[in-house]
């Protein structure tokens, strides 16, 4: 089991920043986009991870959906 310690290993902001680099070339590229949102059974920070998401893509005038 893999456990931290302290702070994360990358902070929010981060997260957020290499989300917005991997989603710039798609998000120039397209009108609108369906994020899937894994449901709770999925051990991953959801809200954070789909905010950076949408905040990617709609800072690029995509029009975003989702689907749980």
């Amino acid at each position: 089991m893999l456990q931290t310690v302290g702070s994360p290993a990358v902070t929010d902001q981060e997260a957020s920043d290499v989300i917005a680099t991997a989603l710039a070339e798609i998000a120039g590229n397209t009108a609108r986009a369906l994020v899937l949102v894994p449901d709770d059974t999925r051990k991953l920070p959801v809200s954070k991870t789909f905010r950076a998401i949408w905040r990617a893509l709609r800072g690029h005038g995509v029009s975003v959906d989702a689907m749980i």
